[in-house]
């Protein structure tokens, strides 16, 4: 069973005994006031016998002694008042009795409302603040609010279940005041203990009323000067008791750890708590207080009695540094803890008033620069996830490594909103990350300091502490990597030895995602590739950040990079995945978009792409061949561009100065060119090969890469024969796209064109400068492979 659904089921069951006993004491109550109204009738009797028998004695002295009539009523009067008396004391014993048993009732009343008082505030209540409190770390908190109206329903019980005891306490304290006055002193012992039981139960009543006002939505874990914030106050006993609540106002202002602890251990009033900031609306009025006033009300249809802020912190008083112990050392200002203040303006319930209604946020930090913002989060983390719920400001130096964990895992599910969990494998790395070395069951129980969780460095070659290098890993996932995240094609917590073992251990190619070490917020591509040699070596790409991928997405930087084009596989975090899957989510979003409308946007649109530079130790620039990934730097487009056109015939003029491409001769290209009167149907594989072998007499071995030396484009992109088939007629051109999973087509300026490694993209726009121009050249009908930017491969059709 849960553990709060446990506390309240318990608590119903003390509630249910406390109505039973109250009961048993208003019954009692009226027991008693019959008693002892009988008993004061037998008095009244016994007063009314008593005088008649002393008015008949003086009256039978004066009268002859032989009058036997006036001795037989002495005798009667006599004996009327011995039985009175003896009635009297016989009631006087039930009186007794029944006031015992009503004080027994009513002190076992006490300790049953004692006892469920403690178990609603100290167990069911600080329960829920816990989960609350874990909340804002992460932790999911299901059904929030229908478990805070269960709670409010038995702090509304509980108090009525009090007031009904005060009731049946006040008048049996006026019923003692009316008792006769009796030598044995039974009345003033009686009316002590009464008086006894009513403190003890307002004190109970003020206990249960204060623990009532409670903040049930906090604020945001970090306040900014200037910045909005909400916040909600509620009094949970509601508005069963009577009271009245027209005009009572909720004030909140911020106030310093040491006035919050001072507050909760009762050394300082509520007057004396300074603020450090002032709380108001953007009005000028409010600019001017310290604490912001909104009325408390109570909701037409949950009956919730609450005050609702939505509050701005609009200035920051100057802040000196404060001692944290005896040993005079100053706290960094991140490191300071402050809390939202609520105070409630006093209010009555029947005779008792209340005048110290109060309840604390949870610790906030407060930043005035954003550079704060990240340490601010990780004292949080820590403040709430290893704090007592009861006193949140009682946050321990060091924790297990285990319950670190536990918040880490939820801190990274809060932040990213990711579904996939961090795994064991991936906690044990992050033990390695903080403790220094790996984790091991000889170091059970492993501490973590504060110092080491977000103060010191992760290495001592790095100058960031583990937390920044966590934290920055959350916001790369958040803003970039989601998807890839929750569909376990990231590795991600992996050290880089530990991916190249699994690379090389691979049948097949594949490439690996990891989380550098070494950057803040850096995603690593780790890939195997073949030596000249034979031996299979990994090498990690530079990281990215989510700066860069800002720039240019995750996607597009591996289908473009010349390194990954043949890897067809990525290990994610349990097995390979296709390549493809990657690039699924940029594909939707392209084809959600709208096409660039040419009349609107008369421009040539360009990417960005990336060039990835890796060296190999060991082999000579006279071995680098532009097609092979064991280079000493593997080849870019744009760092083989001079050597393509030269191999193709074409000079740096053209590179340089813009040409009219209706007149340009497309056969100076060299490459790839069919005449336009040749076909007017789609070719086939074999056909459009055999068509570019004859148009430009070289020779096409059977993966379609020519073998002559001038064949430098073909051969760089490595157009696979068994990848092409027919396509669409585009504006009378029939394309034969490479559908290489690693590129996909796109529409560019109503040509749909295979993008390969546009970095050079700049030279083509210079060359078709104009619409016109461009649909003149489609009008034509080509196919061919462009030195650099586009690959183009089709045939015409004949009109």
């Amino acid at each position: 069973m849960d553990v709060l659904h446990g506390y309240l089921s318990h608590l119903a069951k003390l509630l249910e005994e406390l109505c039973t006993e109250s009961k048993e004491s208003d019954s009692q109550w009226k027991l008693t006031s019959e008693i002892q109204a009988q008993f004061i009738g037998r008095l009244g009797t016994i007063q009314s016998l008593r005088g008649l028998l002393a008015q008949k004695q003086a009256t039978l002295k004066t009268a002859d002694s032989g009058n036997d009539s006036k001795q037989n009523m002495l005798q009667e009067i006599s004996k009327a008042l011995d039985s009175a008396n003896k009635q009297a004391g016989k009631i006087y014993e039930k009186l007794l009795d029944s006031r015992k048993a009503l004080l027994s009732s009513l002190k076992r009343s006490v300790e049953l409302v004692i006892a469920a008082r403690c178990l609603l505030v100290d167990d069911a209540l600080q329960e829920w603040k816990r989960r609350q409190k874990m909340a804002q770390i992460g932790l999911l908190f299901e059904r929030e609010e229908e478990l805070l109206d269960q709670i409010a329903e038995r702090f509304e019980y509980i108090a009525e279940e009090v007031w009904t005891l005060l009731t049946v306490a006040q008048w049996f304290s006026e019923l003692l005041e009316q008792s006769p006055k009796l030598p044995d002193q039974n009345v003033p012992q009686c009316l002590a203990m009464s008086q006894q039981i009513l403190s003890a139960l307002t004190d109970e009543l003020r206990a249960i009323v204060h623990s009532s006002f409670i903040v049930s939505k906090q604020p945001n874990v970090v306040l900014k000067q200037h910045n909005k914030f909400n916040a909600e106050a509620r009094l949970l006993i509601g508005d069963k008791l009577g009271i009245k609540f027209f005009n009572v106002k909720v004030s909140v202002k911020l106030v310093g750890e040491e006035q919050a602890r001072s507050l909760e251990e009762g050394v300082v009033s509520l007057p004396d708590a300074p603020t450090v900031a002032k709380i108001g609306i953007s009005s000028l009025s409010e600019s001017e207080k310290d604490s912001q006033e909104v009325n408390l009300e109570v909701e037409r249809e949950s009956k919730r009695v609450k005050a609702v802020f939505k509050s701005k912190l609009l200035k920051v008083d100057p802040r000196k540094s404060v001692c944290k112990n005896a040993d005079d050392q100053q706290v960094p200002v991140c490191e300071r803890n402050y809390a939202l203040l609520f105070t409630c303006s006093p209010f009555k319930m029947g005779g008792v008033l209340f005048d110290n209604v109060w309840a604390l946020s949870l610790p906030v930090k407060l930043t005035v620069h954003g550079s704060q913002e990240r340490l601010s989060h990780a004292m949080i983390l820590w403040n709430h996830a290893f704090s007592p719920a009861k006193t949140p400001f009682n946050i321990p130096d060091a924790v297990e490594w285990n319950q670190l964990a536990e918040a880490l895992r939820y801190k990274f599910k809060y932040q990213t909103g990711a579904t996939r969990p961090l795994s064991k494998s991936d906690l044990d790395y992050l033990a390695e990350k903080v403790l220094g070395q790996p984790l091991s069951s000889a170091m059970q129980p492993a501490m973590v300091t504060i110092d080491m969780f977000c103060k010191n460095p992760m290495r001592q070659d790095l100058d960031f502490s583990f937390w920044s290098w966590f934290f920055e890993i959350t916001v790369l996932v958040k803003q970039k990597l989601l998807r890839l995240w929750d569909e376990g094609l990231i590795r991600g917590f992996i050290s880089r030895q530990e991916a190249r073992e699994v690379l090389l251990s691979l049948q097949e190619s594949c490439f690996l995602l990891r989380f550098s070490d070494s950057h803040l917020g850096g995603l690593s591509v780790s890939f195997a590739t073949f030596l000249e040699d034979g031996r299979r070596e990994v090498f990690p790409l530079a990281p990215f950040t989510a700066k860069d991928l800002e720039h240019l997405s995750l996607g597009p930087r591996i289908a473009r990079c010349p390194q990954l084009l043949h890897i067809e596989h990525v290990y994610g975090s349990e097995r390979c995945f296709e390549k493809s899957v990657i690039f699924r989510q940029e594909a939707e979003m392209r084809h959600k978009s709208q096409a660039v409308n040419p009349k609107t946007y008369p421009y040539i649109t360009s990417e960005l792409i990336m060039v990835a530079h890796t060296a190999v130790p060991g082999i000579s620039e006279a071995e680098a061949s532009p097609s092979s990934p064991s280079n000493g730097i593997c080849p870019s487009p744009g760092d083989d561009l001079s050597t393509i056109c030269e191999c193709v015939g074409i000079t740096s003029d053209f590179l340089d100065n813009p040409i009219n491409l209706n007149d340009f001769d497309w056969n100076s290209l060299g490459v790839g060119f069919v005449a336009p009167e040749m076909f007017d149907t789609p070719m086939a594989d074999s056909d459009l090969f055999s068509c570019l072998e004859d148009q430009n007499n070289v020779n096409l071995d059977d993966t379609g890469q020519r073998q002559s030396d001038s064949a430098v484009c073909l051969q760089s992109y490595r157009i696979n024969k068994s990848k092409m088939i027919p396509c669409d007629n585009f504006n009378g051109v029939w394309m034969y796209p490479q559908l290489s999973s690693t590129l996909c087509l796109r529409k560019w300026n109503n040509v749909w064109v295979c993008p390969l490694l546009l970095d050079t993209f700049s030279v083509i726009s210079e060359q078709i400068s104009d619409m016109d121009t461009t649909q003149s050249v489609i009008g034509r009908g080509f196919a061919f492979i462009a030195f650099s930017s586009l690959c183009i491969v089709g045939v015409p059709r004949m009109n």
